[in-house]
């Protein structure tokens, strides 16, 4: 059967051959229309700015009899839009009237899908690297577990507590001791890792800058005091006024994230708060 058909992508993914056009079906009209194709053996839908049914189409989406991971859903920006900032405005209406929201500076969800595991990542809480190469963050160590099959294999039989040496580093914090001689620094691993790296408390306010403010409702003042004993504005309070001025970013209620404007121009923002 044609809608059983597939084509194969370059990373794997297979789509369906044949699709449903949505051209000339009114928005209103668009919910049921999605949700009787469905159910008919549909999986790839097509729609477009120029159609105005979107938000039809994502109504359909959401409330058709399949889970979303089976469906695949095409749209294509008007052709009036010649500009990047036209189109990429565009390209958020299209997702927020399909039921997409962005909550990070490069992924859109529907609400309560979010991604939790790259959260975390932004809101630097520790993790557990498992397996070859994999790495982990605790207690501000960076961890890398060794890429070598064999000697991961070997070193499984037997995990045990070790000490890495590496040349002492200033303003390291966490749970690094140091060496008789006070010239290094021993940070706790395990035989499986390959390198572990103790964050300066530099780094540590730096990458609390530019991973918290990827995400598009950034941060509170008060989380950067309980990270680091000290208001955000003794450290970073010039960029925080200067970018405000450009701006790229907002202090409001206690918070502070990136306008629209500063999250095309992330790199930038980012730079203004290397220590």
């Amino acid at each position: 059967m044609i809608l059983q058909e597939t084509y194969k992508l370059e990373n794997g993914t297979k789509i369906p051959k044949l699709g449903l056009g949505t051209w000339c079906i009114d928005n209103d009209k668009a919910a049921q229309t999605v949700r009787t194709a469905v159910t008919l053996g549909y999986r790839l839908i097509d729609t477009a700015q120029a159609y105005e049914n979107e938000q039809g189409v994502g109504e359909g989406i959401r409330s058709c009899s399949v889970s979303r991971e089976e469906l695949f859903v095409a749209s294509k920006v008007a052709a009036e839009l010649k500009t990047y900032e036209a189109a990429a405005a565009s390209i958020e209406e299209t997702l927020e009237k399909m039921g997409y929201g962005q909550y990070e500076i490069s992924n859109f969800a529907k609400p309560g899908y979010e991604c939790r595991h790259n959260i975390g990542y932004w809101k630097r809480v520790d993790y557990l690297g498992v397996g070859l190469g994999a790495s982990s963050l605790i207690d501000n160590v960076r961890y890398s577990n060794t890429r070598d099959l064999y000697t991961y294999l070997s070193e499984c039989e037997n995990i045990h507590d070790c000490y890495m040496q590496y040349p002492l580093t200033e303003g390291v914090t966490g749970s690094a001791v140091y060496s008789a001689d006070g010239t290094h620094i021993l940070v706790p691993a395990v035989n499986l890792h390959a390198a572990a790296e103790q964050t300066t408390r530099n780094e540590q306010m730096e990458e609390f800058m530019f991973l918290g403010l990827r995400m598009r409702d950034g941060f509170y003042r008060e989380e950067f005091t309980q990270a680091f004993g000290i208001p955000i504005e003794a450290v970073y309070g010039d960029a925080l006024n200067h970018l405000q001025q450009e701006e790229l970013l907002l202090k409001r209620e206690g918070r502070i994230y990136l306008t629209d404007k500063g999250m095309d121009l992330n790199n930038y923002v980012v730079a203004q708060f290397m220590l």
